[in-house]
């Protein structure tokens, strides 16, 4: 099973080029107009895991709250 864990904010490494090392300012400033938080972009949530298991490619997951 996984569970809702919390916010997961994201900081300036999302705006690092990998290829190039180059800055920028998205996708951090795109972000920033809906999803504020306690002054930080939330980019998504953090999933947590009730116990051992394997989740294969293909498979369908379901997210109960």
């Amino acid at each position: 099973r996984i569970g809702i864990g919390s916010p997961c904010m994201r900081c300036v490494m999302t705006t690092i080029d990998p290829v190039t090392g180059k800055t920028g300012i998205e996708p951090l400033r795109m972000l920033a107009t809906y999803r504020r938080q306690d002054g930080h972009v939330i980019f998504g949530m953090n999933a947590t895991n009730e116990g051992p298991g394997v989740i294969h490619v293909g498979e369908r997951v379901d997210f109960v709250s």
